[in-house]
Parts: C-alpha cells; sequence; structure tokens
C-alpha cells in the first residue's frame, strides 16, 4: 500500500492510526471494495444455491469489534 509505515511492534489498529490521513483512507477504500466484492460473490453464490453462507457480525473495516 502506498505510503504505509510498517511496524512490527506495535498492533495493528495502532499502526492504522499512525499512517498518514492519505494512506489511512487508501486502506479504508480498499478495504470497503474488498468486503463489496465479498458481497457479491455470496450473492451468486446464493443464487446459484451451491454453498451455505455463513455471516460474521461485528466486522468493521480494518478492526474486529
Amino acid at each position: 500500500m502506498y505510503g504505509w509505515q510498517s511496524n512490527n511492534e506495535k498492533d495493528f489498529q495502532l499502526v492504522l492510526q499512525q499512517q498518514s490521513a492519505f494512506t489511512q483512507n487508501h486502506f479504508e477504500n480498499r478495504c470497503n471494495q474488498i468486503i463489496v466484492q465479498f458481497a457479491e460473490q455470496v450473492i451468486t453464490l446464493r443464487n446459484d444455491k451451491y454453498v451455505e453462507i455463513y455471516v460474521f457480525e461485528g466486522f468493521e473495516c480494518g478492526t474486529l469489534l
């Protein structure tokens, strides 16, 4: 990810908070795009009825509640 400053000694959420506003926005945008892509796959699978879907509540982009 462009501009990401890694730090393996710190928790991910702390590292994310320490990124520039541009990098945080880029992360959130990419994360949301990925969530939409997964949701589209779930809809496709549901419509085709090939698989049982399990939904995990409490996921927010970048964090687990």
